[in-house]
């Protein structure tokens, strides 16, 4: 089996029920404590760190260790990738029985292509998290056009605003 663990900034929010993150890895510890020590399991953070690039298949116990390590990073998760890997690392597993947890937030711009998700030979299991509706925007993009910002002097500026919610937005009132 192999569980992908959202650690992307989205995830440090808080939401009704604490730290999203928090309760992600509390999802994560519940499943690793449901397999016996002779199965094998492999923990991926979805933003990876210099320590989980070799991510391997291995006990329970020492996804369990490793899942204490693992914290949130300011970066955007990248769901495809990781679920390829869980593929690829799945199919040099001995097991036969293939499962793929997937606890995320569901942000719109990580999820992985149908493609990716119908060509696996694993069975996907989404882990529910409390995830209140929020609307997520942001400013993505700013420029001054490589003007000289003076004091007292008008001057341009061209904004790129982003909606990474689940709903359409119109009429946005963004503010410095």
């Amino acid at each position: 089996a192999v569980i992908l663990l959202d650690n992307s900034a989205s995830m440090g929010r808080q939401v009704r029920d604490g730290e999203l993150f928090e309760l992600a890895k509390k999802q994560a510890k519940e499943i690793l404590e449901n397999f016996d020590q002779v199965d094998q399991v492999a923990l991926i953070p979805l933003c990876l760190s210099d320590a989980f690039k070799g991510s391997e298949l291995a006990s329970p116990a020492v996804a369990l260790e490793q899942l204490k390590r693992i914290s949130v990073l300011g970066q955007v998760a990248d769901l495809e990738a990781a679920v390829l890997f869980a593929n690829r690392l799945l199919e040099d597993s001995k097991n036969l029985n293939y499962e793929l947890y997937i606890i995320t937030d569901r942000q719109r711009n990580s999820l992985p292509s149908r493609e990716v998700l119908s060509e696996s030979e694993a069975r996907l299991f989404f882990v529910e998290l409390p995830i209140d509706d929020i609307e997520n925007h942001s400013v993505s993009e700013l420029s001054f056009g490589g003007q000289l910002i003076q004091p007292g002097q008008d001057f341009d500026l061209s904004a790129t605003i982003s909606n990474f919610s689940v709903e359409k937005a119109d009429e946005l009132i963004a503010s410095y």
